[in-house]
């Protein structure tokens, strides 16, 4: 929109409607309706009734701020099976929302291209959510993966470990001062040594819902999704104040 000089919106009636992409506007100047389309390349059109979920490419926020906004669906009564819309997702959260039950119901925007400063993204009739209370959302995570994730290890033939040391490989630079020693000691007390990156969504809420301690480096993408499923849940701090 115009400003003026003291860097503030103008409202004038009188020359806003010289700008040929403002259009309706009131007698006063205080509403109009602006169409962004000649600044954009990229312009699609939902017509079908939907659940508008969005989407960030990082780990926690992917799971806190959007996908536990699904839970609205439940909660307001939705149709079951009302599509989901996502911007345009990566192969990790695919399999995120495969592994929740959504696969069926999920839709991607089409990336721009080429990609223009914005885009236009047009719905007859969108639902959205938020404002969940972050334990409200950790236990809808926790409930959905709890329902649709079940370890598929056979009992007695290979069972899943009871006790999880969830780390980075030895080639990462992010890892604990004396990670070495740190395992060592782990090792002592029955843990097995898990890298995260070799582990897909499915894999991670198996292995820590049949768990009773994992323990993971604060400020990891495992840490976070420990969350999910675990009863009991430590950093690696506590076992540094152990005595290692």
């Amino acid at each position: 929109m115009p400003v003026s000089r003291s860097n503030d919106i103008v409202w004038d009636p009188f020359w806003l409607r010289f700008y040929p992409f403002i259009k309706d506007i009131a007698p006063d100047g205080t509403r109009c309706t602006v169409n962004a389309t000649p600044f954009v390349t990229h312009h699609q059109r939902i017509s079908q009734e939907c659940f508008f979920m969005g989407g960030k490419d990082n780990f926690g926020h992917w799971f806190a701020d959007f996908v536990s906004n699904l839970q609205a669906i439940e909660s307001a009564h939705l149709p079951a099976g009302l599509p989901i819309i996502t911007t345009p997702l990566n192969a990790w959260q695919r399999d995120s929302l495969t592994c929740m039950g959504f696969a069926e119901q999920l839709r991607e925007l089409a990336p721009p291209t080429p990609t223009p400063s914005c885009t236009i993204v047009e719905f007859d009739r969108v639902w959205m959510a938020g404002d969940f209370a972050m334990h409200q959302r950790l236990n809808y995570l926790r409930k959905v993966f709890r329902e649709n994730c079940r370890p598929s290890a056979v009992p007695g033939s290979n069972p899943l470990p009871s006790r999880i040391y969830i780390t980075r490989p030895p080639s990462s630079g992010h890892r604990v001062a004396n990670e070495e020693e740190v395992c060592a000691y782990l090792k002592t007390r029955g843990f097995t040594i898990l890298y995260g990156e070799n582990l897909d969504i499915r894999g991670k809420a198996e292995l820590f819902g049949q768990a009773d301690i994992v323990v993971s480096g604060p400020g990891t993408t495992s840490f976070q999704s420990l969350r999910l499923r675990t009863t009991r849940m430590y950093s690696s701090h506590p076992v540094a104040k152990a005595g290692v």
